[in-house]
């Protein structure tokens, strides 16, 4: 799943607007989170 206009934090994690989005991932800002990489891209996919 590739995650667009998702600016990658100093955390790792994507900042993904809107918020709803952000929830509906599963995805924490200022959180880790195992099933996700960050790419050269700055892009964030999530795995599984």
């Amino acid at each position: 799943l590739w995650i667009q206009n998702s600016p990658v934090t100093n955390e790792g994690l994507a900042n993904l607007t809107p918020l709803k989005s952000l929830r509906k991932l599963g995805l924490h800002n200022g959180r880790n989170d195992k099933n996700m990489e960050i790419t050269g891209s700055g892009l964030a996919y999530l795995k599984g």
